[in-house]
């Protein structure tokens, strides 16, 4: 596998685990409703704020073990390759013999 093909398929996995992320919404949903009802009872904007902020951890700590961890390993793997491959490239690069350039002269 070329650094193309790997950049690719790293591209990939990464747009599957970000859209795997957004589909997490329960938590915050969740946060909001119980925060609205206790700061609309407390007059006060504090239960919502932390509502939404629990909730919103709560779906990304469930969604990272839960049900995205499967995209997340892919994307661990693909990260992995495309690093290999990038490297053999570089290598294959420096085995190659270079062109040899006139030196420039100053005039």
């Amino acid at each position: 596998m070329n650094s193309a093909e790997a950049k690719e398929l790293r591209k990939q996995h990464g747009q599957a685990a970000s859209n795997c992320m957004l589909e997490q919404y329960g938590g915050v949903t969740t946060g909001v409703g119980i925060g609205m009802l206790l700061g609309i009872r407390q007059r006060s904007m504090r239960p919502f704020i932390v509502g939404v902020t629990a909730g919103t951890l709560a779906d990304l700590v469930m969604g990272y073990n839960g049900p995205c961890k499967e995209h997340f390993e892919q994307l661990s793997e693909a990260q992995k390759a495309y690093e290999l491959a990038k490297v053999a490239e570089e290598a294959a690069r420096s085995k190659q013999p270079s062109v040899p350039t006139e030196p420039k002269s100053s005039e």
